[in-house]
């Protein structure tokens, strides 16, 4: 089970393969490159390869039983979300499976498909400006120190620096307004 061998890990770390770059040496290991690179890094401080460990955990496979809720669930309720279909069976059957394993085996029946749209890394937008005073945030959050009461605050995106705030009974439109 073991996919890293060692006498390539022994190739990759003592140069016999010169000139490559890590992601290249990572891709002859068959490990990710952050991986291969804790890898040298152990090899560099201690002057020797590091061996694999045989006896690690293996993979499990859920037991029929769980497989049979999974079924049970994506029959009862029609859904076709790895997601949904965890908390589904959480909610009305009582189990807790991993989500991961229930993809797992929802893409196996082909039930569920795989977007290739959401298999590359994501482009993330932090609402930030570079001058101060161009963009706010408020937030509202009950009060943990004074039951029933709710708390906002107003905060400069560019600065984080709080401009006002404020406790009131509602989270209303009307309050949010308030001077």
């Amino acid at each position: 089970m073991v996919r890293l061998k060692e006498k390539r890990l022994e190739n990759a770390l003592t140069g016999n393969k010169v000139g490559k770059t890590n992601k290249e040496l990572a891709l002859y290991c068959g490990i990710g490159v952050r991986r291969f690179l804790q890898l040298k890094a152990g090899y560099y401080k201690t002057g020797e390869v590091p061996k694999l460990n045989p006896k690690r955990r293996p993979r499990t496979e859920l037991p029929q039983e769980y497989l049979e809720f999974i079924d049970k669930a994506i029959e009862d309720s029609g859904l076709r979300n790895a997601v949904a279909i965890r908390l589904y069976i959480s909610k009305y059957l009582k189990k807790d499976i991993p989500y991961g394993k229930v993809h797992k085996y929802m893409l196996k029946k082909k039930v569920s498909v795989r977007d290739p749209k959401k298999q590359k890394q994501r482009k993330y937008c932090r609402y930030e400006r570079k001058h101060s005073f161009s963009l706010g945030h408020m937030d509202w959050h009950e009060s943990k120190a004074i039951p029933g009461k709710w708390v906002t605050a107003w905060e400069d995106d560019a600065s984080r620096l709080i401009l006002a705030g404020g406790e009131f009974d509602n989270a209303t439109t009307k309050n949010s307004k308030v001077n």
